[in-house]
């Protein structure tokens, strides 16, 4: 091989990943870049099951091509950020008892839409089943003084925002349960379940303040109690709720009619729940593959609208926040996704205005626009090209990403034409994310690998 010819063609390699050659073609996409606003600021509730749901209206969010932002707050802090802004949608809202309260303080600023039906909740106060129903089937048993002498006193719930938890307090007070020597706890979710599991573990009588749909009812019978008074609000409808000015920013008529068409169920997310909770899944490991597997149910989704990469391995620091993590991951996989397909709008997304190229080679352009003329200009040396997640480490405010690119060479590249040759090299970058957006790059491609491989 002539050396000098070899050199040659690997420096054009590495002016295709890293310096920017602006045509006329995309002249004024910077302007564009500066302009665009795709991301969606979604609020879950953080309970496991809110988890599931807003996992699966995030996965279709991303897969329709939008940047998903996810905060997890309490029932009650949610609706105080869609109130303000600082979020553009909720996912789950229980209408019109249990959150209704809620939702009239966001309309009192601004308007909001519900979509979508995710299922029908409702409230309880349930017991084991063996606990004969001959003595406690209705919620009035309970200041049986046979009853009282066996029941564990202490009823222990959620948070304190909860439309359970609400109703529970009053049914304390409306059914003389304090007076009669009962004790309602707020507490949290993994509270709740673990005092209701060690019960029964003892077959011990307890009282538990739930709700359909959550796991429990996947592993244990757990008997209803009637409610004479009619306090524990009657059955919701978990929606998708947006603030009206958030839609008309950020989605297109079809794309509201593809939102509101997301109909789930109780026994849906119960069963998302459990595999959270009892599976050792993430919400969206476990919303990824009930999508999947109901590829027919879900088809107007699944079959038309890419899904954001997601890595091998993924190692994250233990410090950050859920919010942060979040934020910091989805920068890094619409990067990943706009080197794997190459459409612009991935790096609009997630690359700030400001963005610098920390290893900047001589003549490349600086600013956001640089990788995109340079995807531009490979992909017609690799028409083909794709870029495999394999791995992500999430630290501080840095994420570190290491792509393998594929391909094959059918275009020309200096004095080489292509000839279908197979590529395959590996590439690492390290941002560093400031408010969601990449600031900086640090990058490192194998090019010797690439030229080799060219020259086969």
């Amino acid at each position: 091989m002539n050396m000098t010819k070899y050199l040659r063609n690997l420096m054009i390699i590495a002016a295709s990943l890293n310096v920017s050659m602006v045509s006329a073609d995309n002249t004024h996409q910077t302007d564009e870049f500066l302009t665009e606003n795709n991301v969606v600021k979604l609020g879950v509730t953080d309970l496991s099951f809110h988890r599931a749901t807003g996992a699966v209206v995030a996965n279709i969010l991303e897969r329709m091509g939008f940047t998903v932002i996810r905060s997890f707050d309490p029932h009650k802090d949610n609706f105080a950020h869609l109130r303000s802004g600082e979020i553009d949608m909720i996912a789950s809202a229980w209408l019109p008892s249990s959150h209704g309260v809620y939702k009239k303080s966001v309309e009192e600023l601004t308007p909001t839409r519900e979509l979508g039906l995710h299922y029908e909740p409702y409230a309880l106060w349930g017991v084991p089943d063996y606990i004969p129903e001959s003595e406690v089937s209705t919620i009035s048993d309970l200041l049986k003084p046979a009853v009282k002498e066996k029941m564990t006193p202490t009823i222990q719930g959620i948070g304190a925002g909860a439309g359970i938890t609400r109703f529970s307090i009053r049914m304390m007070d409306e059914y003389t349960l304090t007076d009669a020597g009962y004790k309602f706890k707020t507490g949290t979710q993994e509270q709740c379940v673990a005092a209701f599991e060690d019960a029964v573990a003892e077959k011990r009588w307890i009282i538990v303040p739930l709700w359909h749909p959550q796991f429990l009812h996947s592993r244990y019978k757990i008997r209803e109690l009637t409610d004479p008074k009619n306090l524990l609000g009657g059955k919701d409808r978990a929606v998708l709720l947006a603030r009206q000015d958030s839609l008309d920013r950020l989605f297109s008529a079809d794309e509201i009619k593809q939102l509101d068409s997301i109909k789930l169920s109780n026994k849906i997310v119960a069963e998302l729940d459990y595999a959270i909770n009892r599976e050792n899944k993430t919400e969206d490991e476990a919303a990824e593959a009930w999508l999947n597997a109901n590829n027919k149910r879900m088809s107007w989704i699944i079959n038309n609208h890419y899904s954001l990469p997601k890595p091998k391995i993924m190692t994250i620091d233990a410090s950050l926040s859920d919010h942060k993590m979040e934020e910091m991951k989805v920068a890094a996989q619409n990067y990943a996704a706009f080197w794997d397909t190459g459409q612009i709008r991935y790096a609009k997304k997630t690359l700030a205005t400001d963005f610098i190229d920390l290893n900047l080679p001589k003549g490349r352009k600086q600013g956001p626009q640089g990788p995109i003329d340079a995807s531009n200009w490979f992909r017609s040396v690799v028409p083909d090209l794709r870029s495999e997640f394999e791995e992500m480490i999430i630290v501080d405010n840095k994420v570190i990403l290491r792509l393998r690119f594929s391909g094959h060479f059918t275009g020309q590249l200096g004095e080489m034409d292509g000839k279908g040759q197979a590529i395959s090299f590996s590439a690492v970058d390290m941002y560093t994310i400031v408010d969601g957006k990449i600031k900086t790059n640090w990058h490192l491609e194998d090019n010797e690998t690439l030229m080799k491989q060219l020259n086969q």
